[in-house]
């Protein structure tokens, strides 16, 4: 089943967090990696590159150079980095060496897409990564602190924490006042060029209808099986 509006939650939680977000036919997986001493990336006390990229490679190998067969988009590894921010830069460098043929990149202003979206937030250098003119990855920001000042090829997201601004429970219609809070940041986002990833979302089907109808791009889902019955029996967008 292609899912192309779900990104995995929880992936720490999981004890297969990529094969279980990939047989659910999602799109990309949240993840949240500290960073070692010596600038490697962990998720829990198992290596990024090893749960993630490796694998991947050997899927986009079997798969005629996507995630997905006869599916020629981008999957989106949405990273957030807790620990020392140039150790963490340290660290991507050293994944990107290894893995550049399958990450999308930016040079120059230009985008080349590949079968690998990776998206940074937390703590890295932002300013000297956003001013770097070779870079395999895009950043994320605050959808209530859009830095109008870079486009969408270098901040590609705008993530809301979703219970952080609003109150409703996802029952019945959201209160009007909320809806349209909501609606307008969706509008920000979208005139700076941003995707929009909504985080921490009420887990039932009437809203995740509703924020799908209001135009957003992700919803980060924790119920895998109830958002693949409603993906099924959802109406278009």
């Amino acid at each position: 089943m292609n899912i192309d509006k779900a990104v995995s939650k929880d992936d720490h939680k999981r004890k297969m967090p990529l094969v279980e977000a990939l047989n659910a036919g999602f799109t990309g997986v949240s993840i949240k990696v500290k960073v070692g001493k010596d600038g490697s990336l962990k998720c829990g006390n198992k290596d990024f590159e090893d749960l993630y990229l490796k694998p991947l490679q050997n899927r986009i190998s079997e798969n005629n150079g996507w995630v997905y067969a006869g599916r020629p988009d981008e999957f989106y590894l949405i990273v957030e980095v807790n620990g020392d921010s140039l150790l963490a830069l340290k660290g991507l460098q050293k994944i990107i060496e290894n893995n550049n043929t399958i990450l999308s990149s930016i040079t120059d202003g230009k985008r080349q897409k590949r079968p690998i979206k990776l998206v940074l937030s937390g703590d890295i250098p932002r300013t000297q990564m956003l001013n770097e003119s070779n870079r395999f990855y895009t950043l994320s920001e605050s959808i209530q602190k859009i830095d109008t000042r870079f486009d969408g090829n270098s901040i590609s997201i705008s993530a809301m924490n979703f219970d952080k601004l609003f109150n409703w429970d996802g029952t019945q219609n959201m209160p009007n006042m909320q809806y349209h809070s909501f609606i307008s940041y969706l509008k920000n986002a979208r005139k700076a060029g941003r995707s929009t990833f909504i985080m921490n979302v009420p887990e039932n089907t009437n809203a995740w209808g509703i924020m799908l109808e209001a135009g957003a791009d992700f919803l980060e889902i924790e119920n895998f099986e109830a958002f693949a019955v409603f993906w099924k029996n959802r109406k278009p967008y």
